[in-house]
This record gives structure tokens, sequence and C-alpha cells, in this order.
């Protein structure tokens, strides 16, 4: 009997539900792009209408001029860099890909809002952190 009991107990505890490491976390977004060499990349003109933080997902609006937003492309671009102080300082660039700029011009002003996961870059020994997007007057804290 108490082997039937030992036996009914290990198999409980090696049944249960683990949490896999390897399991795919939920993106916000797209993710943010760690590349040195493209943190200078040319961009198209575009303003920044707003930009807030939830946990470490980054939504910003932006607007420009044109017919559509049909082929817009943004990157979060960071050169991976943190610096160590208290709060950290971070900081991404948001590099706008208008297909349209330089070709036929409309004069609507369109808005598209982006969201960008910050998971890659802003680890839990990075945070708190004053995140900077470079090239606006935008700081944001990130907790």
């Amino acid at each position: 009997m108490k082997y039937i009991c030992t036996v009914l107990v290990a198999f409980c505890l090696l049944s249960c539900e683990k949490s896999d490491p390897d399991t795919p976390r939920e993106l916000c977004g797209s993710a943010i792009i760690i590349d040195a060499d493209r943190v200078n990349d040319p961009s198209d003109g575009f303003g920044l209408l707003e930009a807030s933080v939830e946990g470490k997902c980054l939504t910003v609006t932006i607007a420009t001029t044109g017919c559509s937003a049909q082929g817009w492309e943004l990157d979060l671009v960071t050169s991976g860099n943190i610096a160590e102080s208290l709060p950290t300082q971070s900081g991404a660039r948001l590099i706008f890909t208008n297909p349209a700029a330089g070709g036929i011009t409309c004069q609507a002003e369109i808005q598209e809002t982006y969201v960008f996961d910050l998971s890659d870059y802003l680890t839990e020994g990075a945070l708190p952190t004053r995140f900077t997007l470079d090239g606006t007057d935008r700081v944001l804290e990130i907790e």
C-alpha cells in the first residue's frame, strides 16, 4: 500500500505543469532593433505626435503628408548602449521609410500608430531607466 501511495504522489508531482523557459513570450509589437550600424541610417521626415510606454511596450504615433500610410515602415533602432546611472539612461532612434517620399505628392496629413517591444533591450538590470527617443524631445520614464 505504501508503494502505491509513493508512486501516486511521485506521479502527481512529476505531472504538475511547469513553465517552459523555451516558450516564446507574447510580444507587444515589433522588436526593437539592436544594431549600432543602423542607428545613423537616413530617415524620411515625419512628426512625432505621441509616445507612451506601458510595461516594456512603446507606442508611438507619427504623422506626415502623403496619400496613405500603406507601405510605411517605422523601425526603432538602438546601439544597445545603456549608461549606468540611477536611473539608467537608454535611448533609441525612430527610422521612418516612406516609399512615396520624393514621388507623387499628396497634401493630406496621415497619422499611424506603431508599437515596439523593448524587452530584448531593457532587461531587468537596466530598469528603471530614462528612455530617450533620439532626435525628439521625448524622454520616457520606464520602471
